[in-house]
């Protein structure tokens, strides 16, 4: 009696195989998601009106002096000179601390600096920021970016030019030399 359970067993599960394979498994329904591709020709509404050229009209004091890099060097310019230079940093310079104030601000300082270098420069050296100093020293053409140098090597000895933009800030300088 063992034997024949034993067979009948196997043969109803051979057969129970069969026929699953005749047949086909049954397979969980098949749930259709979107591609990638589908969702992104969908149009998404704009909800941020397209920016237009801002019309900012600075007053006269916050505008910038023009750019001396167009002026070129006078055929009698100096090879070097000495000078002394009072700086103005603004945020963004180079070295500058981070509590730095923006460039608008700077420059309107810078131009007030300017005014008093050219009555007192000595105490536009100790008004301006770290690295302002009454004698630089000698330089010679060709090192300085074009706008500070064609500005320097413009003056007159004893004249002062400026504000400059420069890469550290704003520059005042006195031609010594």
């Amino acid at each position: 009696m063992q034997r024949s359970t034993t067979i009948t067993l196997g043969a109803f599960v051979v057969g129970a195989v069969g026929v699953l394979l005749i047949r086909g498994a049954p397979r969980p329904p098949v749930v259709e998601r979107p591609t990638w591709s589908a969702t992104l020709s969908v149009p998404v509404p704009v909800l941020i009106p397209p920016l237009s050229a801002p019309s900012l009209t600075l007053p006269e004091s916050l505008t910038p002096t023009p750019a001396p890099e167009r002026r070129s060097l006078p055929a009698n310019a100096p090879k070097s000179v000495r000078f002394g230079v009072v700086l103005v940093q603004y945020r963004g310079a180079q070295f500058a601390p981070e509590d730095a104030p923006y460039k608008p601000d700077a420059l309107q300082r810078a131009r007030q600096l300017a005014e008093l270098a050219r009555k007192d420069f000595k105490a536009a050296v100790r008004q301006g920021d770290p690295g302002s100093v009454e004698d630089a020293g000698r330089m010679v053409r060709g090192i300085l970016e074009p706008a500070p140098e064609v500005e320097l090597f413009s003056l007159a000895p004893g004249a002062v030019g400026g504000p400059i933009d420069t890469p550290r800030g704003y520059w005042i300088v006195r031609r010594i030399e």
